[in-house]
């Protein structure tokens, strides 16, 4: 799973055509690993911890969901 959230931080933070404010933090990465160890669904744990903390725009929400979507 480091492997695949690192990756995933990774595909986010070379999206450039997407209004974030913020990559996706080392700490958004341990609260997702965190839920997803605890027994959350991946997609959910990614829904929580990555894609809401960044933002709140629905075309960017969406450009996330696309980018997890290869992840889950």
């Amino acid at each position: 799973m480091p492997k695949e959230l690192v990756a995933l931080a990774t595909d986010l933070r070379r999206l450039s055509d997407i209004d974030i404010k913020a990559a996706a933090s080392t700490r958004l990465l341990i609260y997702a690993a965190k839920m997803i160890q605890s027994g959350c669904p991946i997609n959910k744990a990614y829904q929580y911890c990555i894609v809401e903390p960044l933002s709140d725009e629905p075309e960017t929400i969406n450009a996330l969901k696309r980018v997890i979507s290869a992840y889950c």
